[in-house]
């Protein structure tokens, strides 16, 4: 989804770019963190006026089969699903992950909550308030069904012999002066508990709840989590995780199983089984107009699924992952393939939708909207067809979606609390340039990297760890644009301001200044978020051409000791940029005031980049003393102590998913402005597997070898569980040594 501002295809932008110094020459280079500003009484400014306007050839329109999200409400902690209520006269029930669900009104006007079980509802990671279904007969029986995770330690958890349960519970509406129910506040002990299913580990709960054409209540229930199942319970019958479960929740004490359940006579199988081998059914629903039920599975390391699930089917699910296999050691019989499938260039955790059935957006009927929580990419996947097209970048992690009585689609934005509705475009389309030369941010010819004419390099003192590549960044608003400053979270820049970054490497290592160019990636701040692009250097260096999907290529390098290496490097997908740049994290990463507080190298002079930045107003308040802030601290910068180093790294690198609203699953925090006793990893046991260390730990103070965050640096193939999984290929050899010298001094 392109930016939005007018019908012309070129965005006339402040001239601010800025690329993150690799120290080629282009009229600046990058300055130590440690420069001293010039020395005299009345320093001069790096900056003394505001560049003057250029013009950039990105489109600001989008393609003409694109959907655009409006808001409709806003104020919501962390969403994952919009229910609509039957018999209510149009009203609609949102689900916060923290045990509440907001009740609107026709309008999408908030109404207060309909229900709040936060007190007894376990919210970290994956866990906490997942589902909620109305009775279809709610206007006679008053009845709606929740589905959250509690804690045994909580006096709850009953029947769980682990620290933690899912619970599919009951509440009642109450009634009016007149005896008839009424959408209100609902009374806490009108709970019935119908249903505990034990839970060893924190992720993979699944927690969707639908009432499907026949009546009877679906439950997902994820395989219980750490990663590829240790557990064997997808496969296993005998176990109720890693299922679609039926029961009918009228009938019976506490409910009763469908007689036409499919493993209902199977010996040794729980009769509430519907269908099995699925690993983190993160929402399902149900096609209005056939019938049929599509979820959305979560992949581990490769892929992610989307299955139609019919009753008794097999998903795969340790066995096989996708399409593909992942464990030989288990079978699964008569595996049922997905009816679509993504790999991880394309986004990495899936969040499954709707059957569009609609009047809005004709063009969609019969459509599958889904998305990707890490990618934002919203889909649609044709229900008969299975040929599938993109129809928005949203830059946002969509926690889930909704439909209205009407058939309408509504999308959850999870770190926004925003709900917002899926309409159709109405813009012309338009495409962004092919080719670097043609976006007018260098000057011809394209390979010297001169900036256009007005264009502001900068530089951060922590950078992101990219297999050793030397990076250049520049920053550009549109004209008249504004930032909105922070002192400690990311800075927000106005729809039209691009962010670039240039990488490179030095293909002979003993000669770090003959450097070769990879590639050059454009954030865009569409009107509906921020986009991704990849423009990947030709092979004669004279300039890179715009990615489509993510691409890998093998380096031929020499290394220091003159030996050769080959090491593999990968260019990421427009999807994929959204892996780091996470909405949860502001999406800019380096755009913020810890990072950009240092001093910079602008040719005559060198200044401290706030400083500069303050002077010439690019801020939408005066920012008074950039000594008043903070900074971060570089891996290499000796005056920082070894906590202030690890932890700042591990912010850069890591916390942009590992904070709250990441996405990851794992509820531990990284940001270097929580305190070590609330990051949730020190002495903390692993849920997302434990690599085979013995006794493991996410931070096993003082024992590096116990410590999987530690373990995990040290590797380079995701699929063993290296971290960050993406564009991961080399080791970052020092931070490992910081790391270690962090982990074996704690206490």
């Amino acid at each position: 989804m392109s930016v939005r501002i007018g019908k012309r295809s070129t965005i006339n932008l402040l001239a601010l770019l800025v690329i993150n110094s690799a120290l080629i020459n282009c009229g600046g280079g990058g300055g130590s963190a440690s420069t001293p500003p010039p020395n005299n009484s009345t320093p001069a400014y790096g900056l003394t006026v505001a560049p003057a306007a250029v013009m950039l050839q990105f489109p600001s329109t989008n393609g003409s089969n694109a959907i655009q999200l409006n808001q409709l409400a806003s104020g919501f902690s962390s969403p994952v699903l919009m229910v609509s209520i039957p018999a209510s006269g149009g009203r609609n029930a949102v689900v916060e992950q923290r045990g509440t669900v907001a009740l609107l009104d026709a309008n999408f006007t908030a109404q207060g909550a309909l229900l709040n079980i936060s007190a007894q509802t376990l919210n970290s990671g994956e866990q906490g308030l997942l589902g909620l279904a109305f009775d279809p007969n709610i206007a006679s029986n008053g009845y709606f069904y929740v589905d959250y995770i509690s804690s045994k330690t909580a006096g709850r958890c009953a029947q769980a012999t682990d620290p933690r349960c899912t619970r599919i519970s009951r509440f009642t509406l109450n009634k009016d002066a007149n005896n008839n129910f009424v959408y209100t506040t609902v009374n806490n002990s009108s709970e019935k508990v119908l249903l505990e299913i034990s839970q060893p580990f924190e992720n993979h709960k699944g927690g969707m709840l639908a009432f499907g054409p026949d009546n009877y209540l679906y439950i997902a229930m994820g395989d219980g989590g750490s990663g590829g199942d240790p557990n064997g319970n997808a496969q296993n019958l005998g176990v109720l995780l890693g299922k679609i479960l039926r029961i009918d929740p009228r009938s019976g004490d506490p409910y009763a199983i469908p007689p036409s359940n499919p493993f209902i006579n199977t010996a040794g199988a729980r009769p509430e089984i519907w269908a099995y081998g699925l690993r983190n059914p993160w929402r399902f629903s149900f096609d209005r107009q056939t019938g049929k039920l599509w979820a959305g599975d979560v992949g581990q390391n490769l892929y992610e699924e989307i299955d139609i699930v019919t009753g008794g089917g097999n998903y795969g699910w340790n066995a096989r992952e996708g399409k593909h296999a992942y464990n030989i050691a288990v079978t699964a019989q008569n595996a049922i393939e997905p009816v679509w499938e993504y790999d991880h260039t394309a986004g990495q955790s899936i969040t499954g939708g709707y059957v569009y059935r609609g009047n809005a957006i004709p063009a969609l009927r019969g459509q599958y909207i889904y998305t990707d929580f890490g990618s934002g990419t919203i889909w649609a996947l044709d229900s008969v067809n299975f040929t599938n097209q993109a129809l928005a970048s949203s830059g946002l992690s969509i926690g889930g979606f909704g439909e209205d009585a009407n058939g309408e689609i509504y999308a959850l934005d999870y770190s926004g609390g925003r709900l917002l509705r899926i309409d159709a475009s109405t813009v012309s389309g338009a495409t962004m340039p092919t080719h670097l030369s043609e976006t007018g941010l260098f000057a011809a010819p394209v390979a010297q990297l001169q900036a256009a004419t007005g264009l502001i390099e900068y530089d951060v003192n922590t950078p992101l760890w990219s297999d050793g590549a030397n990076k250049r960044r520049w920053i550009a608003l549109p004209a008249n644009g504004k930032i909105t400053f922070s002192a400690t979270d990311a800075w927000q820049l106005p729809v039209g301001s691009v962010v670039v970054k240039h990488f490179a490497v030095a293909l002979d290592q003993r000669q770090p200044s003959q450097l070769h160019n990879l590639e050059t990636r454009v954030l865009i701040h569409e009107s509906s978020g921020w986009a991704g692009y990849t423009y990947r250097w030709n092979a004669q260096q004279t300039d890179a051409d715009l990615l489509t999907v993510g691409a890998t290529e093998n380096l031929n390098l020499i290394d220091g000791s003159g030996a050769a290496v080959t090491r593999e490097y990968e260019y990421p997908s427009s999807a994929q940029c959204h892996s780091c740049h996470t909405d949860a994290a502001g999406t800019l990463l380096g755009v913020r005031t810890r990072q950009l507080n240092r001093n910079f190298n602008y040719g005559a002079v060198t200044d401290t980049q706030l400083r500069s930045f303050n002077h010439i107003a690019l801020f939408s308040t005066d920012i008074g003393d950039a000594a008043q802030y903070g900074a971060s601290a570089a891996l290499d910068n000796a005056s920082a102590g070894v906590e202030q180093r690890a932890r700042d790294y591990l912010d850069a690198n890591c916390s942009q998913c590992h904070r709250p609203g990441g996405g990851t699953g794992v509820a531990i925090d990284l940001r270097s402005g929580t305190a070590n006793s609330a990051i949730n990893a020190i002495d903390i046991a692993p849920s997302a597997g434990d690599l085979g260390v013995a006794n493991a730990r996410i931070v096993a103070p003082g024992s590096k070898e116990r410590s999987v965050l530690w373990q995990r640096m040290r590797l380079t193939d995701p699929a063993a569980g290296r971290m960050p999984p993406l564009a991961s290929h080399a080791i970052d050899d020092a931070a490992v040594a910081l790391i270690d010298q962090w982990i074996d001094g704690l206490p």
